[in-house]
């Protein structure tokens, strides 16, 4: 907890490949596909530690996946949601969100789960 603001912070290693997006739209690059099948296994670790403990991230994007060593590393917080456990989903009151990568029926429907 942040002492003056109360807020939750998080402290991860410094990650210094960048984000995922910078690393697979760099023409400079070669990324081999046992490269993005490691990122996509740490991607999915990840995302399986957050549902384990009942939070939806809600903004999975390329930008928001840190590389370091090869190793991807999950940020960006600031939509994920608690998750009821007993209703296994979660209702949004507001229109904005990451449109673009948001579930057609989120959507529609203003609902939220793993």
């Amino acid at each position: 907890m942040h002492p003056e603001t109360q807020s939750i912070i998080l402290i991860i290693k410094f990650c210094n490949q960048g984000s995922l997006d910078t690393t697979l739209f760099d023409e400079n690059k070669t990324v081999t596909l046992e490269q993005k099948l490691l990122w996509l296994i740490g991607i999915s670790k990840g995302l399986s530690h957050l549902h384990s403990n009942n939070i939806t991230h809600q903004d999975v994007a390329a930008h928001n996946v840190l590389l370091n060593q090869n190793e991807a590393k999950i940020t960006d917080f600031g939509m994920s949601r608690l998750i009821d456990e007993q209703k296994q989903h979660g209702t949004t009151k507001s229109e904005l969100g990451p449109i673009r990568w948001m579930a057609p029926e989120s959507l529609k429907n203003k609902q939220y789960s793993n």
